[in-house]
């Protein structure tokens, strides 16, 4: 290949990755609290517990009457 071509492969290359890094910048955020009012953070929080909850026992565990395994003893 001639170096013509190289040079055209590197130029498309630099402005593709540079508007994929300017959409990147320029995207927009959402807030922190999803711009949810106070009540219905209230809700939210007793529908899905609380962040601060231990919860150690995750996957298919159904209560009491299942049996809990660790992953490592399967």
């Amino acid at each position: 290949m001639s170096v013509t071509i190289w040079i055209a492969i590197g130029v498309i290359i630099a402005i593709v990755w540079g508007l994929i890094i300017w959409e990147a910048w320029t995207a927009p955020v959402m807030p922190d609290d999803y711009g949810m009012s106070d009540e219905e953070k209230k809700i939210w929080k007793e529908l899905n517990g609380s962040n601060n909850e231990k919860q150690y026992k995750k996957g298919f565990y159904n209560g009491e009457e299942d049996k809990w395994y660790p992953d490592n003893k399967i």
